[in-house]
């Protein structure tokens, strides 16, 4: 890692990872407040498939941009790199079933089962 040059400032990096787990954390409330009400259940579904694309386009960034820069520049340990490599997986494996979800609840106008989306809030998936 070069020490000439000003520092990285990692706040944002730290606050966007707060703010996801937060926002899938409430995930299972607002389904449950939609329940019965097609309207609110369509808002919430938009809004929880929206938050399922930034995810993946927030860790596809990572992935393609920050971590092979991560390796090279930065004396991390390695094992922490393989430990989020493995994260993304899995966030990204956990991801696909509640999308499919997310879309049966459209076409049954019904909210989905807030089950699909504990994977954000487990402990393993945070980085």
């Amino acid at each position: 890692m070069s020490t000439s040059g000003p520092g990285v400032d990692t706040h944002e990096m730290v606050l966007i990872h707060r703010v996801i787990r937060r926002e899938f954390g409430q995930l299972p409330r607002l389904f449950r407040s939609a329940a019965g009400d097609r309207a609110r259940s369509k808002v919430v579904g938009a809004h929880a498939r929206e938050m399922v694309d930034f995810l993946h386009t927030h860790h596809t960034g990572e992935d393609e941009l920050l971590f092979p820069l991560l390796r090279e520049r930065a004396a991390l340990d390695p094992g922490l790199m393989d430990r989020m490599d493995a994260q993304h997986a899995q966030v990204d494996d956990a991801s696909r079933p509640s999308g499919r979800s997310c879309r049966r609840g459209r076409r049954a106008r019904t909210p989905p089962p807030a089950s699909g989306w504990q994977p954000w809030s487990r402990p393993q998936c945070r980085p």
